[in-house]
């Protein structure tokens, strides 16, 4: 009997700590790498001048954050909000790769594509 409970307790034991291991992994924050963060950056700067005509000045925000479950995936992890000079409660949202921005969406009313 002694040794069937010492088993049970063992087993137990073993189940909490395979949960606890599978919990912090899933709830771990993943950091966004401060490189993937200016490239994002510096490509839907340079989308928004060379391609869309704005100027440095008419952007007021530029501002990359990584999704936490996917800035692991490079750039397409990574969000950029764009809020222009003469629209401060519109903001823009863009996803940049290689060669490819994309506007993913925008809050505020205004769509600038």
């Amino acid at each position: 009997m002694k040794k069937l409970m010492t088993i049970l307790t063992a087993v137990l034991l073993l189940f909490a700590g395979i949960f606890m291991i599978i919990h912090n992994l899933n709830n771990e924050e993943l950091e966004t790498d401060p490189q993937m963060v200016v490239f994002t950056e510096q490509q839907v700067q340079a989308h928004s001048t060379t391609e869309k005509g704005y100027t440095n000045h008419e952007l007021a925000v530029i501002k990359s954050s990584g999704n936490p479950k996917d800035s692991q995936t490079g750039p397409l992890g990574y969000t950029v909000k764009v809020v222009f000079v003469d629209e401060p409660g519109t903001s823009d949202y863009y996803q940049a790769e290689e060669h490819k921005v994309t506007c993913t969406g925008n809050s505020g009313g205004h769509q600038n594509m």
